[in-house]
């Protein structure tokens, strides 16, 4: 399963860019500090698109509403 793998990648960024944003705090380095919070974000938006195309994948043709829809 490709998103399952997404998923964890998306984690693993968010974990390293909170080390570097505390890396950051520690050292006064504004820079880092900010790079580990946009890391941060890439991670949780990897994570979150993964999820949308695990649900995708798994949905029940069944709950499909625009098939009984007539125009």
């Amino acid at each position: 399963m490709p998103h399952e793998k997404e998923k964890v990648k998306g984690k693993m960024e968010q974990v390293e860019g909170k080390a570097r944003e505390e890396i950051g705090k520690l050292g006064g380095d504004t820079s880092t500090q900010i790079g580990g919070v946009v890391e941060q974000g890439r991670g949780k938006m990897r994570e979150g698109v993964a999820d949308v195309r695990g649900r995708v994948e798994h949905r029940d043709p069944d709950l499909d509403r625009d098939k009984d829809v007539k125009p």
